[in-house]
């Protein structure tokens, strides 16, 4: 996923540096979720205090998908 598709969907760029190792990664978040994609397109979502991997989530639609299921605005 490209980081300005990331952008327009409400993420916010959170990537950090770690021991002299860069590592990107964009979250968003919403009442009750929050969605973290890592560099190599791993989603992440938090519901309940609790993470769990998307496997299924590929491309952009598919976090659109995502967003509209369990986001609330």
């Amino acid at each position: 996923m490209k980081k300005q598709e990331l952008l327009k969907l409400g993420f916010v760029d959170t990537s950090y540096t770690e021991e002299g190792n860069n590592f990107t990664q964009f979250t968003f978040k919403s009442p009750g979720v929050t969605i973290e994609v890592s560099e190599n397109s791993c989603v992440e979502i938090k519901l309940n205090g609790m993470w769990s991997f998307v496997s299924n989530c590929k491309n952009i639609k598919d976090l659109r998908y995502l967003i509209k299921l369990f986001a609330k605005f």
